[in-house]
């Protein structure tokens, strides 16, 4: 179909088609195409390139999302501790719509979203991400200007932050320089973990220590790669007014010292997803993870923005590896 629609599009490859198909049959010989045979064999292989030539727009992804557990298990995972086998952490991939969201109208915002694109160009270069110590000096002024400015805070404080790359082995950073992108579906907190989070950080932060305020957890998420733009692993956002509660599954994180929780999500086509493809370092995504807005509604459906790594059909191979940063913000109101 593909040569097909080549050709139609452009008849003077057909003129050189056996000289085409004579290169192949050379490089077939010398092993050139055994690294593939076993992506031809495997049906659940997501190819990632468009067959009909479509580059743009909406398209078909496959999405990892979380299997509900057997009866008498929870969700979620044991770090750096001894699994005793009462959580289990089993995903099923399921076919999404992903839009291209550089091509909705009106882009969308922290308001009608829960996330937004802005054009933000950092003073650090890549390597000077590698240093904590910079990145607390001068990155976090950066990124508390941009949250204030689309969140409409009046108090921004950055906590945390953490460097992922493709090819690194943990999700969690808690052992390492850099952690791997997280290539399944969740949101950071739940409407439990999310107060609790806060009253953690109270004297960290010298602030008050209650919940009955207007607060948020809000993300910070750019490339670092000042020569390219991200191209594997792009990260996809889904509408929150998309999400029912019920899809929602308490994902338990059990660490030696604490025991901390966020949200998976099981499956529905009413899910709306998009991305910004081709994200370069002068640009960053801002979303929510959480969000009380009065001091009695507790969490805001809103306010919780479920995110993912994916494999992009669309990228193009080799891809450059993805190299990014994601600082976590508490805003206050």
């Amino acid at each position: 179909r593909w040569w097909g629609h080549l050709v139609n599009e452009h008849p003077e490859f057909e003129c050189v088609r056996e000289q085409i198909y004579g290169y192949w049959e050379q490089k077939w010989q010398e092993g050139q195409f055994e690294s593939i045979l076993g992506e031809v064999e495997d049906k659940s292989y997501q190819w990632r390139y468009p067959i009909e030539g479509e580059w743009s727009g909406p398209q078909r992804v496959k999405l990892n999302y979380q299997k509900s557990p057997d009866e008498g298990k929870r969700v979620g995972r044991y770090i750096d501790v001894e699994d005793v086998g009462e959580l289990v952490d089993e995903h099923v991939q399921q076919e999404v719509t992903m839009q291209d969201a550089r091509q909705t109208f009106p882009p969308p915002t922290l308001e009608s979203c829960g996330f937004s694109l802005v054009q933000a160009p950092t003073s650090l270069g890549e390597e000077e991400f590698k240093d904590n110590s910079v990145v607390r000096s001068r990155y976090y002024e950066e990124i508390r200007a941009i949250v204030k400015a689309a969140s409409g805070a009046s108090e921004v404080h950055i906590f945390d932050h953490t460097l992922r790359e493709t090819g690194a082995e943990s999700l969690n950073a808690r052992n390492a320089s850099k952690a791997a992108p997280v290539n399944r579906v969740h949101c950071d907190y739940t409407g439990v973990s999310a107060p609790r989070r806060l009253l953690q950080l109270a004297d960290e932060l010298n602030i008050e220590k209650t919940t009955d305020r207007h607060f948020a957890f809000i993300n910070v998420w750019r490339s670092i790669d000042k020569e390219q733009p991200i191209e594997d692993l792009p990260l996809a956002l889904c509408d929150p007014s998309s999400v029912s509660p019920k899809d929602r599954l308490t994902y338990e994180m059990q660490y030696p010292e604490r025991i901390g929780e966020n949200y998976a999500l099981s499956f529905s086509t009413d899910h709306r997803w998009s991305y910004f493809p081709h994200m370069t370092a002068e640009e960053c995504l801002v979303f929510k993870v959480f969000e009380q807005t009065d001091d009695n509604s507790g969490a805001h459906d809103m306010g919780f923005v479920f995110h993912t790594a994916f494999e992009d059909p669309r990228t193009p191979l080799p891809a450059h590896s993805r190299r990014s940063i994601e600082a976590r913000c508490l805003a206050l109101y």
